[in-house]
């Protein structure tokens, strides 16, 4: 009998760990989605400017810069990515 007054307190227990699992999930996917927004952002400024340039020299730095982006497929970090984007724009373009 005991184990029927505790059942109510169970089913909240579970319903709060899944409100606080879909919530966290739902942060993430909101951090992430303005990450790579913010990420694109700045590679499609860069990129009009670099076309407008018309100099070759700085659309060969800008193709090997690309090219070395951090990107590890569905693996990649988008942090990292926005890091490297960051510096190299600053540094180099």
């Amino acid at each position: 009998m005991k184990f029927f007054k505790r059942i109510p307190f169970i089913c909240l227990a579970l319903i709060w760990s899944f409100a606080c699992f879909y919530a966290g999930s739902f942060s993430t996917y909101v951090h992430q989605n303005l990450c790579y927004s913010e990420t694109l952002s700045i590679l499609g400024e860069n990129s009009i400017k670099i076309a407008n340039s018309g100099e070759p020299i700085i659309f060969i730095k800008w193709a090997k810069f690309i090219n070395d982006l951090p990107i590890a497929g569905y693996e990649s970090n988008c942090a990292e990515i926005l890091e490297h984007v960051k510096q190299g724009v600053k540094n180099e373009f």
